[in-house]
């Protein structure tokens, strides 16, 4: 990590709300200094000493600030959080909040803040080719630090499920800028505030996660009542009372072939749920491995779930190892689907057979493997 850069911002400039010089001068570290400048830049207000108020509380200089933020969105990749910064720019982006003891910011305000920050470093570091993760976890520590924790946090049974949700909105980055921001401006929650119905088994009451990855990660991390992990596969998407967008219909089955079941998720969000649905656990974050992919299933429909996984697996180049422990799971266990099961697939009218448009009658998207025509094995 290179030396602090300290850049002193004047009177004169805040008045004609002049954000180009501070521009200019990290557009020069662009692209063979950037690392060496990563949260390492200092923003000084000067010529203010005599003035008694908060800098956050001075007119003119919010508004240059404002004029900062728009004209260097990137501002999370350069500033260098310590010594309360990252509060001082979350009141200068937000609206400050009286309390007794001092100022403070709302916790819609803080989220606000986040989300643009967030938003614009992940298309910052997918621009210029640079992981995000260092300043994920720059960032994250600060967080800690200098936001009090909440009265209102989740309960220990939900904590510590997914790794830090820096690191989850870093899965978002592969996202197009264009659609980006339905993630990440999507509810961060563990349960929709509208939600109706039983939680992940219906498509009014999704399992929130964050995108494409957000899906394997967290279906790979489901454990059934006998402590098994789940094969896998997308049937379709669907739509939502609840929500405007589609909602992914997934079929799984424990890997000894004891628990069959359909779960509906919502991708559109910027961090994964750390509830499971009624029955099922899901086991805690490892700081060592992370929340992988790597997992016994896919995002489209198979015809002859789950015995073609194997084989979707070795055509993606997964580890052979896996590949080979999946082929014994299927060895192990008949895996036919329970008249309970079958009635559950049904009760969505879901049809086996590829449709790439929406289906008129059933109301159903129907995004399919080209190859998944045909009747599944149960049906």
């Amino acid at each position: 990590m290179g030396r602090p850069l300290t850049l002193i911002v004047g009177k004169e400039m805040v008045l004609s709300r002049n954000v180009q010089a501070i521009r200019h001068s990290l557009n020069s570290y662009v692209p063979d200094r950037m690392e060496e400048y990563r949260n390492r830049v200092i923003l000084l207000i000067g010529d203010y000493e005599e003035d008694s108020r908060d800098l956050f509380l001075i007119p003119e200089v919010r508004a240059w600030f404002h004029e900062l933020f728009l004209h260097v969105p990137e501002l999370f990749f350069w500033m260098d959080m310590d010594n309360e910064m990252l509060i001082f720019y979350a009141l200068m982006h937000g609206t400050p909040v009286q309390k007794e003891n001092g100022v403070t910011i709302a916790s819609k305000g803080l989220k606000s803040f986040l989300v643009w920050g967030y938003a614009n470093l992940n298309n910052f570091c997918a621009k210029h080719k640079l992981d995000v993760k260092p300043t994920n976890g720059h960032i994250r520590k600060h967080l800690d630090q200098q936001i009090p924790k909440s009265s209102t946090t989740r309960p220990d049974s939900l904590r510590n499920i997914h790794e830090p949700e820096a690191d989850q909105l870093g899965d978002l980055a592969y996202i197009s800028s264009e659609l980006r921001y339905k993630f990440i401006c999507g509810e961060n929650c563990d349960q929709l505030s509208n939600a109706i119905g039983d939680f992940g088994r219906s498509p009014n009451n999704p399992i929130p996660v964050n995108g494409a990855k957000g899906v394997f990660k967290y279906l790979n991390k489901l454990r059934s009542a006998s402590g098994c992990g789940f094969f896998f596969h997308r049937v379709c998407s669907v739509k939502s009372d609840v929500t405007l967008e589609l909602i992914d219909m997934y079929e799984i089955v424990a890997l000894d072939a004891s628990h069959w079941d359909v779960l509906f998720l919502d991708i559109y969000h910027p961090r994964r749920s750390n509830a499971p649905p009624d029955g099922l656990t899901l086991i805690p974050y490892n700081r060592q491995l992370g929340d992988v992919m790597l997992a016994y299933g896919v995002d489209t429909q198979l015809k002859n779930f789950p015995y073609d996984i194997p084989d979707i697996l070795e055509s993606k180049n997964y580890i052979p190892s896996f590949i080979r422990r999946s082929r014994e799971f299927l060895r192990a266990s008949d895996f036919l689907r329970p008249s309970t099961h079958l009635k559950a697939m049904q009760a969505v009218k879901i049809k086996p057979v590829n449709v790439p448009f929406e289906d008129m009658e059933t109301g159903a998207f129907l995004w399919l493997n080209p190859k998944a025509i045909g009747k599944w094995k149960g049906f």
